[in-house]
């Protein structure tokens, strides 16, 4: 089994406000809302916190609700923010989480982002199967309606309802892709559960979106999620290997990606 990561600044940022922590069996990103302060800071204090969650939780085997972990963890992000004299907006940030227990993996997901699973195809151990969950806020159509509910909105009763006053309660949506798009067995989006046959689980930022030939449309979020996923092998650095290729391509191309860009993931061995 492995974990590996990858992190880089959007061309229209001064800043990356993404963040990536992992570990032996876990992965955590956090995106930064660019319209709140210090958020390149929150989201690095968000992916700590939550590190800390799956250690005083998970790793005593506890499988935590959505609700639980994630109210340990903004509680604790927000008592460091609180303690840098930070406001508590700069906690205005996505967080996904996916983590092993047993021989299967978890995931937990706040705010936006794409959750992306390869599976061995159990008819034929040489063929995958792939299975792409993305959580998209608002109406493309209208950009003033993409607003994630962030667990900074958790801490108050007043943010939460005003969060709703303003996007109502259906400001969500999941849609799948993947050869498994079909066959979905996951009803409980914010917490998804791979079993056994799980290859590799990469994780992602909306920064996937925002690939651009200048000019011209943005390129389609799964294309590019395909093109960064394609491995060609799992040793060491596979996901920052993979991407530094894909970027190579891209900028031959004039191809850029105008906000930050967070890509974790673990892979599966199979105890060889």
């Amino acid at each position: 089994m492995g974990t590996d990561w990858f992190l880089k600044k959007g061309s229209s940022h001064y800043v990356c406000e993404d963040y990536v922590m992992i570990g032996n069996d876990f992965c955590v990103l956090s995106d930064g809302c660019s319209q709140s302060p210090f958020t390149d800071i929150g989201s690095r204090v968000l992916c700590m916190s939550a590190v800390g969650s799956i250690n005083s939780l998970m790793k005593r085997g506890i499988i935590p609700s959505h609700e639980m972990f994630g109210m340990t963890t903004i509680r604790y992000a927000a008592s460091i923010i609180r303690s840098m004299n930070l406001p508590i907006e700069s906690l205005n940030a996505t967080l996904i989480v996916a983590w092993k227990m047993g021989p299967m993996i978890h995931t937990f997901i706040y705010g936006d982002g794409h959750i992306f699973c390869r599976f061995v195809n159990p008819d034929d151990p040489r063929d995958y199967n792939t299975l792409l969950h993305s959580y998209e806020y608002g109406d493309p159509e209208k950009p003033e309606t993409n607003a994630p509910l962030y667990l900074s909105y958790w801490l108050e009763q007043k943010s939460l309802d005003t969060y709703r006053d303003n996007y109502g309660d259906n400001n969500l949506s999941v849609t799948l892709n993947g050869s498994l798009k079909d066959k979905e067995v996951n009803y409980k989006f914010d917490h998804l559960v791979f079993p056994s046959l799980w290859h590799d689980v990469v994780i992602f930022s909306d920064g996937v979106e925002s690939f651009t030939k200048p000019g011209v449309e943005k390129l389609d979020k799964v294309e590019v999620i395909e093109e960064l996923t394609s491995f060609k092998n799992y040793n060491g650095e596979f996901i920052r290997r993979r991407t530094n290729g894909a970027f190579k391509y891209y900028n031959k191309k004039g191809i850029i990606h105008t906000d930050d860009l967070s890509v974790a993931g673990l892979y599966n061995d199979f105890g060889e």
